[in-house]
């Protein structure tokens, strides 16, 4: 059994002395580095800003990192949809950096974040729909998208459990095509002179379960007053038939602060879903539940 890992560790994210406008990531004093084989389940929100992936980075590695504010505030949109490795995140980490048009470089007090002054030949098309799916023999597993289109990029993985990430532009040489553009859950791909696309696999944990058939969840549920919801009958067997499911309809991440978990950061649903019905919007963070 996959064995899970929360993304958002107990971490202290302090201003650098130096300069106010500098942060220090650093990881808890009692940090043990993970195993590089330790699976786990990425739970980013979206949009992911850059701070608290160096967060999970810092935790992980036992290592400090020092970043401009303005730097840290940069965002990218992180799809995954396949448990992964801490190596195989940690190749990840590095794609979610240079989508935000950053790069670590050693500095005088360790690994500093910089913007990357490096210019993308790569130039994405427009995704303007699926076309044609791809037979790959990788998998998609997941999707990197930040300010620049031309620095997506996406994570493939083989039959063998090998992950390599690429980035527009770059071939995937196995399978004899290019990737040309990336959207969440899916890229698209040139592979000769046919342009397809490779997307999550169906029931992917990034991807929210749907409905089962015949089951209308629309307008299931009516905000009363204040806090105080009515949920009709056949949204709640819905929800109570597979919880597992259900829960997947939403990433929980903790929140912490002060070294303590002050509540969970919830994400990864769309408007109109269930979550969003009940009055929850991406990125609340819940600290009581009845």
């Amino acid at each position: 059994m996959t064995r899970s890992l929360t993304l958002t560790l107990a971490i202290l994210l302090t201003a650098g002395a130096a300069r106010a406008d500098v942060l220090t990531i650093t990881a808890p004093d009692d940090c043990k580095p993970a195993a590089a084989s330790k699976q786990l389940r990425l739970a980013l929100p979206s949009p992911t800003p850059v701070g608290e992936a160096l967060k999970w980075a810092a935790a992980t590695v036992c290592q400090s990192f020092r970043i401009d504010a303005a730097l840290a505030a940069r965002t990218v949109t992180v799809s995954v949809g396949a448990p992964m490795s801490v190596e195989q995140a940690r190749g990840l980490l590095r794609a979610v950096l240079a989508a935000a048009g950053l790069v670590v470089r050693l500095g005088a007090s360790g690994p500093e974040v910089v913007a990357d002054g490096r210019k993308v030949k790569a130039k994405a098309v427009a995704v303007e729909g699926p076309g044609e799916a791809l037979k790959l023999k990788a998998r998609l597993v997941a999707t990197v998208i930040g300010p620049d289109p031309n620095r997506a990029a996406i994570a493939l993985r083989d039959g063998k459990g090998g992950q390599r990430v690429y980035a527009v532009g770059e071939r995937v040489a196995a399978e004899g095509a290019t990737v040309v553009a990336v959207a969440p859950g899916r890229a698209q791909l040139k592979l000769g002179k046919k342009l397809g696309h490779v997307a999550f696999a169906d029931g992917a944990e990034g991807a929210p379960p749907a409905p089962p058939p015949g089951v209308d969840l629309r307008d299931t549920i009516k905000a009363l007053d204040g806090n105080r919801y009515e949920v009709a009958k056949r949204a709640a067997e819905w929800a109570l038939k597979d919880p597992k499911a259900t829960l997947r309809l939403v990433k929980i991440v903790p929140e912490v602060r002060k070294d303590a978990v002050y509540g969970w950061r919830v994400s990864g649903f769309g408007e109109g879903s269930l979550p969003w019905q009940l009055g929850a919007k991406p990125g609340d963070i819940l600290t009581a539940i009845n």
